[in-house]
């Protein structure tokens, strides 16, 4: 059997609305399959792929994987989505703070120094939080600037 060409599969996809980023909802189109992964030194890997394109055009094309290939792609998208707060609190850790950084490297300094930084981030976003709105100077803007 004859596998389509990517743009006549991305053409069929399927239209749903699901939750997004942030906790709002977005209108994408989806294509998913089965399939397996080649993974060095092993066999095959049976694996969901599932390709996502944003119907408002404003986010790029992705594909998502998962290894488990009976799970529906709703649940991949879910899960995918679901992880933005945490994905952005380790690159904020990571810019801001220091973590991952060389002089982190050694198991006791990574045991005392990742808990005191997660308990930093905490303290500051939830001063920040409790501020009333006027109170609020400034907005980040991204790593190292502030608006």
């Amino acid at each position: 059997m004859a596998l389509s060409k990517p743009r006549q599969a991305a053409a069929a996809s399927r239209r749903l609305t699901i939750a997004w980023y942030g906790g709002g909802m977005r209108r994408v189109g989806i294509l998913s399959r089965a399939g397996h992964w080649y993974k060095s030194g092993s066999s095959l890997v049976p694996i969901r792929w599932v390709f996502l394109r944003d119907r408002n055009g404003t986010y790029r094309d992705e594909f998502l994987f998962s290894t488990d290939p009976t799970l529906d792609p709703r649940m991949i998208i879910a899960t995918s989505t679901g992880r933005w707060n945490l994905e952005t609190t380790f690159q904020e850790l990571r810019a801001w703070l220091g973590l991952e950084t060389t002089r982190g490297w050694c198991r006791d300094t990574v045991l005392r120094l990742a808990p005191c930084l997660f308990g930093l981030h905490t303290v500051v976003a939830l001063l920040y939080q409790a501020l009333p709105e006027a109170k609020r100077v400034g907005r980040r803007t991204g790593p190292g600037r502030w608006g």
